[in-house]
């Protein structure tokens, strides 16, 4: 089944060791689209708390149709997306939502309508705006995807999957299984049995939009 959202493969080698070894600018209530500067030296991103699966929305945040576009559609705070590389201060994102068994065939998702997802509110619409794609989810459920361009100040730092293994990493001349199982458990890795005897490896997997 096609999985949704950006491109992105990793798998991170491990060896099972048992000893020690030694601007806020495209925000909901944003009056410009200009981009934030992106040239101030980065700081340590907080820890998110509970499992970070993909990238989280710091929120409420507009998405836009193109970079510096329109405004299509709005998320809440800590909501779920996946998301390309940043361009000029910029991330194109996708995010899942509910359909209703009645609304699987729409190919458009109507202004003023409210994005759920699990049951909980998770984003307005602002413009009409088109079904990426629908998939399939638990229990056979149904979920729409839509897609658009934010601010790259509107995804928390923490739940950037490179940032938080460059945090875990930083110091540490050696890693152990149980200094990694925290971050494989927090981004679902799942496991991977292609290496070399006495090595254990992790995978995580991200279809995408556009492939």
């Amino acid at each position: 089944m096609k999985r949704i959202f950006i491109p992105l493969c990793m798998m991170l080698a491990i060896a099972c060791q048992d000893g020690s070894a030694p601007d806020p600018s495209a925000k909901k209530n944003d009056t410009t689209a200009t981009a934030p500067d992106t040239t101030a030296k980065a700081e340590s991103p907080a820890r998110f708390e509970g499992p970070v699966i993909s990238e989280r929305i710091d929120g409420p945040a507009n998405i836009r149709n193109s970079i510096n576009g329109k405004v299509i559609f709005s998320l809440e705070d800590n909501v779920a997306v996946t998301a390309r590389e940043p361009q000029q201060g910029w991330l194109e994102i996708g995010v899942a939502f509910d359909l209703a068994p009645s609304g699987s065939d729409a190919k458009t998702i109507q202004k003023g309508t409210t994005l759920m997802r699990n049951g909980k509110p998770i984003g307005q619409v602002k413009k009409d705006v088109p079904v990426y794609e629908v998939i399939t989810g638990e229990g056979n459920s149904k979920l729409g995807v839509l897609n658009g361009f934010t601010s790259q100040g509107n995804i928390q730092p923490a739940t950037i999957l490179e940032n938080a293994f460059a945090e875990l990493v930083k110091d540490k001349p050696t890693l152990l299984l149980a200094d990694m199982k925290p971050f494989l458990d927090s981004y679902k890795f799942e496991d991977f049995n292609g290496l070399a005897s006495g090595n254990q490896g992790y995978v995580f997997y991200e279809s995408g939009i556009l492939d």
